[in-house]
């Protein structure tokens, strides 16, 4: 049981946030739960944007992106809590960086039904 005047107070921010590339340009998100989140809002920053936005929220500490450009992303996230219809946002994570390709280093494009 918690008493707060004004606003609701924030949780702590996710620790460990890690990003993986992953076959097929895809990036694996992962990081630490924080007691009492109902959710995480994960910022990004996608290649040629100016600075990290909120992107998508998730409603465990595992999020799977798919980007559709190949390239430099960075990711933080935060906690979100939710209580009595208010809801607050912790401060972000460290941010990571990662790069997305769908296509394999030294590798090259085929055609189905081909190898490489």
């Amino acid at each position: 049981f918690q008493v707060y005047q004004g606003d609701l107070p924030p949780l702590g921010v996710p620790l460990n946030l890690k990003a993986e590339a992953r076959p097929g340009g895809k990036v694996r998100l992962t990081w630490g739960a924080v007691d009492g989140a109902s959710a995480y809002q994960i910022f990004r920053q996608a290649p040629g944007e100016p600075a990290l936005s909120a992107w998508q929220r998730s409603s465990g500490t595992e999020f799977i992106d798919t980007p559709t450009v190949d390239g430099q992303y960075v990711y933080a996230v935060a906690s979100i809590r939710q209580s009595n219809d208010q809801e607050s946002l912790s401060g972000q994570s460290s941010p990571v960086q990662v790069t997305a390709s769908a296509t394999a280093p030294g590798g090259r494009a085929c055609a189905a039904g081909q190898s490489a």
